[in-house]
């Protein structure tokens, strides 16, 4: 499949991850309008048979729900309202001919929006990301699909109620903004504190629980060790990395250890040290079952039997968490 931009696919794939496979995505479509007699083709004011890129997630079958995703990345321009205009033609087109189908719009542009776009918006209940109303209008890619996810997670569980308010403007553009207002401080708090979980490829912020979620249940195909990184290396080529005090977790395709070295490596509460062969004899193919972070160093549980930790100084320590523990030695 391809994108666009990268931005653009990982808000599709955050769409795939929620709605399944009724999210699809469609480049420099001429908008058809499927009506009770005749297709139709929807007519633009400027220019007509207007041309659009669009992620469409159909959500419900009675009545049919479908959410349309406009992604404008404009660099640190904001969009203008001409680009929420055009999603309310849209929208509208597509209300026209639905018969008893309701469309959701949805308009997202990291670098925010200009001030006369909220009007547009609120009147034709399409939301949009970020909150136009916030003080901050520029955000990170990496926050601005946060934001996504969590309003559209709190739509799809919206849905099991009645939809006769959220339908009627403004209320679903309130809706997402409610969810999302909340991410204002987000940054600046990450900026100020440090962050030390960073999502691979792109290295956005990310948080334990994340990491958690992405790590536990792997397989474990190879430990990595090179010169400025200490990690793991899971079955489905997906990646955990401590590099300093920097947590770096997710998928990198092109990735490949620069520069090997062995590491250090200590076994037992004793602390006696141990071959490298030994520890890999160990844990490979064997699955992450917990996680912690201990500041200084990271500590993964595995098959729920031995724990093993990685340090920023290239070392890696492991033990038996078969009670008794003293008794239990590898």
């Amino acid at each position: 499949m391809n994108f666009k931009n990268n931005f653009e696919k990982s808000i599709f794939e955050a769409t795939q991850a929620i709605f399944g496979s009724s999210a699809i995505i469609e480049h420099n479509k001429i908008l058809r309008i499927e009506s009770a007699l005749f297709s139709e083709v929807a007519s633009f004011s400027c220019p007509p048979k207007k041309e659009i890129d669009v992620i469409t997630a159909n959500i419900g079958e009675n009545p049919v729900i479908s959410l349309l995703i406009s992604c404008k990345d404009f660099d640190r321009s904001k969009a203008e309202p001409s680009n929420v205009q055009e999603w309310v033609a849209v929208l509208n087109a597509m209300s026209k001919y639905s018969n008893s189908a309701k469309y959701f719009g949805l308009v997202i542009c990291p670098s925010g929006f200009t001030s006369g776009c909220e009007s547009w918006a609120t009147s034709a209940n399409i939301a949009l990301i970020p909150p136009l109303k916030g003080k901050r209008l520029i955000y990170s890619q990496s926050t601005i699909v946060k934001m996504f996810q969590r309003a559209i997670s709190g739509f799809k569980k919206r849905l099991a109620f009645p939809l006769e308010e959220i339908c009627r403007p403004p209320h679903f553009y309130d809706f997402v903004f409610n969810l999302t207002s909340d991410f204002e401080g987000f940054e600046e708090t990450t900026r100020e504190s440090g962050s030390r979980y960073f999502v691979l490829p792109y290295n956005w912020y990310s948080s334990f629980s994340e990491l958690v979620q992405k790590c536990i249940g792997k397989k474990i195909k190879r430990i990595i060790s090179s010169e400025n990184s200490l990690g793991l290396q899971f079955d489905d080529e997906s990646l955990f990395l401590l590099e300093g005090s920097r947590i770096l977790f997710g998928s990198m395709p092109s990735f490949s250890i620069i520069k090997p070295v062995e590491p250090i490596c200590y076994k037992n509460i004793s602390m006696r040290i141990c071959d490298y062969a030994f520890v890999n004899q160990l844990v490979i193919n064997r699955t992450i079952s917990s996680a912690g972070d201990f500041g200084n160093y990271f500590e993964f549980g595995i098959d729920s039997i031995m724990n093993i930790g990685f340090y920023p100084s290239n070392q890696i320590h492991i033990v038996s968490t078969v009670n008794p523990i003293t008794e239990n030695d590898l």
